[in-house]
């Protein structure tokens, strides 16, 4: 029917322009995928875009010459955008605006040596972890594989391609017909994102993991030092937490670190503003926990407030008193409330984008509980290369081991590898430690533990069955290495301040307990 079809694709992937030369009225069918965010115009009119067999977007054309635009404009976008804008408006005010009446302070007088001397243990910290980093990151270490390179790394590319181009990337034209790209949770919007701008991509881009690494380890901590810690206790801790397993394997996933390193720093702002209730805290509060929103790994947001919680009840009054109850209660929800707000741009165009997927149905069984952990794989936290070396193809082909067959694929986290001694100081110290406090955090770390075996599990003792939308159990390990590592800091506190004799005679039977597994595990390493 058509003589001619013409169809320009500029640097912009939100707008495609088609000129049609149609003998009679007929349909244009472009070969791109359907998305309710798509609108389009014939000669400037605006006309109703059709989903032609079932994938692909057709628009009714009549007889004649035209140009016809296909603009990518989402809704959700535009409205979250708004009330992003109106909500940061609103924490800028709470935030500057007491810092406007403060007096002038007066510039610190104290010699650098007294300087050096505060702070030698984050600095001293800093240098572990750029030291860490910087071997890990080396063109003659390649740890990081499948997600990392197969996924990750290639979005992002056409994300700072956009971005250079001067355009907001919100489709993504490459995959499967194009798919919507800022509604994938690839942080389009983020701090990180503007290396894109100015750096080379390979630079910029190994910058947002070596970031989010200085952002857990610091993060970390600020909320022993708040939580009362020494200064060498909060360096352990910080050192556990983000050179541990753990953080170390979700680098290689874009958005999960990105949630995984702010959760010590959620924990520590809201735990400011259950304290002292004020509207700066409140502002300053929020905007760290949409930082770790944008994440949008959903059980690690979770489980920081599982952790958080076990921590911020130090400030519960005897007695209880309903009325703080209600007041600190308030005052957290509205630091949720403000962050959700505050990332608007992203949930709105995410939640519709779930809603449409089939994802929403939830997921089968085989796919929420892959990536369990086997009793096999679970002595990696012990022995990190007992199943060979992680950056050598082999490691993850196909074995058997104690009657359990790894895939051929790489598995979800690059190592499991806590460090047995801290593991099991922060357990047997935890349970030696007086009061409640650190026995639930012991709790949190076990059930992290074992929900990590998923289908291992008998049915009635999985959670991730009530969680139908997320999957691989393993996941849970971020629960375990979180409360380990805050934990630990507790109860190297209170062994530092009781000393030996005041824990009591069971509180030194358990550490001894925990003093001989560890030589046991070490002796049966070497």
């Amino acid at each position: 029917i058509a003589q001619r079809v013409e169809v320009h694709e500029g640097k912009d992937p939100c707008r495609v322009t088609v000129r049609v030369d149609a003998e009679r009225e007929a349909w244009l069918l472009l070969i791109d995928s359907w998305s309710p965010g798509w609108k389009a115009t014939v000669d400037g009119n605006p006309v109703e875009i059709e989903r032609a067999d079932l994938l692909f977007r057709a628009v009714r054309v009549p007889a004649g010459r035209h140009e016809v635009l296909f603009r990518y404009d989402p809704w959700t976008f535009r409205v979250g955008l708004g009330v992003t804008l109106g909500t940061a408006a609103l924490c800028g005010l709470l935030l500057l605006v007491p810092l406007a009446l403060r007096r002038p302070l007066a510039l610190p007088t104290a010699a650098i040596e007294a300087w050096a001397e505060r702070y030698r243990w984050p600095l001293g910290l800093g240098v572990a972890v750029a030291w860490f980093h910087f071997a890990l990151l080396s063109p003659a270490t390649c740890l990081f594989k499948a997600d990392h390179y197969y996924t990750y790394r290639p979005y992002c590319w056409v994300i700072s391609e956009i971005w250079r181009h001067g355009e907001v990337p919100l489709w993504n034209p490459h995959p499967f017909f194009g798919q919507p790209l800022l509604a994938t949770l690839m942080l389009v919007v983020y701090p990180t994102s503007l290396f894109y701008s100015v750096l080379p991509f390979e630079t910029a881009y190994d910058l947002h993991f070596l970031v989010h690494a200085f952002v857990a380890a610091f993060s970390m901590y600020a909320l022993g030092r708040r939580l009362g810690w020494a200064p060498w206790i909060a360096f352990v801790s910080a050192a556990t937490w983000s050179l541990g397993g753990y953080m170390v394997s979700v680098e290689q996933y874009y958005n999960v670190v990105v949630a995984a390193a702010w959760a010590p720093a959620v924990i520590w702002a809201i735990d400011r503003v259950i304290e002292r209730r004020t509207a700066r805290g409140i502002a300053l509060a929020a905007l760290v926990a949409s930082l770790q929103f944008l994440g949008g790994e959903v059980l690690t947001i979770g489980f920081t407030f599982l952790v958080g919680l076990a921590v911020w009840t130090r400030h519960v009054p005897a007695g209880g008193r309903p009325a703080w109850l209600r007041r600190a209660l308030a005052a957290g929800a509205a630091c949720v409330a403000l962050a959700v707000l505050l990332v608007a741009f992203q949930v709105l165009p995410t939640a519709e984008l779930v809603r449409r997927s089939p994802r929403a149905a939830g997921l089968p069984e085989s796919e929420r509980q892959g990536f369990s952990m086997t009793w096999a794989t679970a002595a990696e936290m012990a022995f990190p290369r007992y199943l060979g070396d992680p950056a050598n193809d082999a490691y993850y082909q196909g074995l058997s081991l104690w009657g359990t067959t790894r895939w051929g694929l790489p598995p979800y986290y690059l190592t499991r590898y806590v460090g047995v001694a801290m593991l099991l100081l922060a357990v047997f110290g935890g349970l030696a430690t007086r009061g409640w406090r650190p026995k639930v955090l012991v709790l949190l770390l076990l059930f992290g533990f074992v929900e990590m075996f998923g289908a291992n599990l008998p049915p009635w003792a999985r959670a991730m069955d009530w969680l139908p939308l997320v999957r691989s159990p393993t996941k849970f390990f971020a629960l375990l290495s979180l409360a380990q590592a805050v934990l630990l800091g507790e109860a190297l506190t209170s062994l530092s301040s009781q000393g030996w004799r005041e824990l009591g005679r069971v509180g030194r039977v358990l550490l001894m307990v925990g003093g001989l597994g560890c030589v046991v595990v070490i002796l049966a390493g070497a």
